[in-house]
């Protein structure tokens, strides 16, 4: 269990945020996983790089205590306090440069932040006119080289779809979280809040197209999502409840469950499966200019006929915030 507490520093005697992790094995060993990757962003500056300041950390009656400088609010919560009004494109711009400009610092010393959501977004100051954010929580970051492919990482809703399938990942996937959180504080929808990882791949289907069967036939947990037959070719068409987070069940036939590989062809390298997330994190831009460019930031194409618009339609008022991941 995690918890933050906002305290008095001793030494400076300002309000701090502290972090404390409780005396458990797992999250014990995630707070020191934590503390290496705040040591090697150390060196950064945090006005400059958009990423929280770090002050270092104590143990207090066994629980490891992270000390972060205070900030205002989440950017979920920034909106929430605005009446749940959208970010126009004026608020929008400067949080995306600031955003992309914490993961190129990120990437710049090899290290995947793995968990991007509004809630780990934090407004400096709202009450200041331009929105000034910072990147929190390294809880779930991964160095980029060494990342296991079955690394639980990522809340469900913004999970890219090579975690998904447990492909090797890398920096891209923390792109893809953006996009979609982007998508979330323009729309105020978010884009793929499946309750399930079978949910959200569905979805990423259905408004983005197929992966490429290369990426499919690479990646390990393929079979469970989708039907094969000689290569994988089809969503298959089981009921969504039927995959549980942590307990994968097969929805194929036992016949169908491998990949044909009798064509001796490799995998493709994890450049070229990284290749079509961006050009997905590409189309969630594009869109996104379009949908800024419309006055009250209507869905996607800004058509009411829109594929994407008629998946959001069907679940308004449907969802439920998760927290943590599921």
């Amino acid at each position: 269990m995690q918890r933050t507490a906002n305290q008095i520093g001793t030494v400076t005697g300002t309000e701090v945020a502290i972090k404390v992790n409780k005396n458990r094995p797992h999250i014990f060993n995630q707070a020191r996983r934590e503390i290496e990757i705040l040591k090697r962003l150390r060196g950064l500056d945090p006005d400059t790089c958009n990423i929280v300041k770090w002050n270092g950390f104590f143990f207090h009656k066994e629980n490891i205590c992270l000390n972060f400088e205070l900030l205002d609010k989440s950017l979920h919560d920034y909106r929430v306090h605005r009446r749940n009004a959208n970010l126009s494109m004026r608020e929008l711009r400067p949080v995306i440069h600031q955003l992309a400009t914490a993961l190129s610092h990120l990437s710049s010393k090899q290290i995947v932040h793995a968990d991007l959501k509004p809630e780990n977004v934090m407004v400096v100051d709202s009450t200041q006119q331009q929105i000034r954010v910072r990147l929190i929580d390294f809880g779930l970051a991964h160095p980029r080289f060494g990342t296991d492919p079955g690394a639980c990482v990522q809340t469900t809703w913004y999970r890219a779809p090579e975690v998904i399938i447990q492909l090797p990942f890398d920096e891209a996937i923390d792109m893809w979280s953006l996009g979609l959180t982007i998508v979330e504080m323009a729309t105020g929808y978010p884009m793929y809040p499946g309750d399930t990882e079978y949910d959200v791949l569905r979805y990423i289907v259905e408004t983005q197209g197929q992966p490429p069967d290369h990426m499919l036939d690479s990646g390990v947990c393929t079979k469970y999502y989708f039907a094969t037959q000689n290569i994988v070719s089809s969503v298959c068409k089981a009921r969504p409840e039927n995959v549980h987070h942590g307990q994968v069940v097969s929805l194929t036939d036992e016949s169908e469950s491998s990949i044909d590989k009798e064509n001796g062809s490799q995998p493709e390298t994890n450049a070229e499966n990284q290749s079509w997330l961006r050009r997905l994190v590409g189309k969630i831009s594009d869109t996104l200019c379009v949908l800024l460019a419309i006055s009250q930031c209507v869905v996607f194409s800004g058509c009411s006929g829109s594929p994407q618009d008629k998946l959001i339609k069907k679940r308004k008022g449907q969802f439920s915030r998760k927290k943590g991941l599921t």
